[in-house]
């Protein structure tokens, strides 16, 4: 959650569950999916969670009592991953069928569809400046302005699908990682190319900063979490979890 006091799960079980941070009980769980949950996020004040499943639905509740704010079923497809825009007025799914779209909270209508995508949209994070940055199976990562519905630039991390998207603590720098099973840093502000960290084996899933930004933490298909120096991409630890890494926090 965003004051650090939650962990939100997505499952295969398909339940979201809200844990204590301190103590890794579990606060309570979020039914409405009928199948695996691929993706959730908070709302940026905390108050709400978002999910979005196989199912081919998004589901959001009340982070406080885990009642359903909205439920917005029958989509074209499977939703892959998802996020509330700033303003928490709207969600953002990327779909398993090449779209990125906007529904409203309020009444779960959609509000915009924004093309541009070449693959299934697997991963989704918003810039302080209130700009989307996606991930694509086509190889790209995307900055995109939703107000205006346009890609601003791509970010070509290549070598097979963009697995997740990331920022660090003050928005200067973008993390993807890819099937190609490395991490790659961009600069947000011109889309340039700063290192490539290539710390895994197999694919890498997921890569994080850490909140001072000196380091990454990754992890990976091969069952490897690794924490690499951010300035210089050498490798300072690394952790062997049970099956493959799909997140990292």
């Amino acid at each position: 959650s965003p004051d650090g006091k939650f962990l939100a799960s997505a499952s295969n079980d398909k339940v979201v569950r809200l844990f204590d941070a301190a103590t890794g009980a579990v606060v309570r769980p979020f039914a409405g999916h009928t199948a695996v949950v691929t993706s959730v996020a908070f709302s940026a004040d905390g108050t709400k969670l978002v999910a979005g499943g196989a199912d081919k639905s998004i589901q959001i509740w009340n982070v406080a009592d885990a009642a359903v704010v909205k439920a917005i079923p029958n989509l074209p497809a499977p939703v892959l991953a998802v996020a509330f825009t700033p303003n928490a007025a709207q969600v953002v799914s990327g779909g398993a069928d090449n779209t990125l779209k906007l529904y409203n909270v309020a009444d779960g209508a959609e509000a915009k569809a924004i093309a541009g995508h070449g693959g299934p949209v697997t991963s989704l994070v918003f810039h302080p400046n209130g700009q989307l940055i996606s991930g694509c199976g086509d190889g790209n990562a995307r900055v995109i302005d939703i107000a205006a519905g346009t890609v601003v630039r791509p970010l070509a991390h290549g070598g097979g699908a963009v697995t997740s998207v990331s920022l660090n603590s003050d928005g200067a720098q973008v993390l993807t990682t890819g099937a190609d099973k490395n991490i790659k840093v961009w600069n947000f502000a011109d889309g340039a190319a700063v290192k490539t960290v290539a710390a895994h084996a197999e694919q890498c899933n997921t890569a994080r900063f850490s909140r001072d930004n000196k380091y990454i933490v990754s992890g990976g298909q091969g069952g490897l979490v690794k924490v690499c120096d951010a300035a210089t991409g050498i490798e300072r630890q690394a952790f062997a979890p049970i099956g493959a890494v799909l997140g990292v926090s």
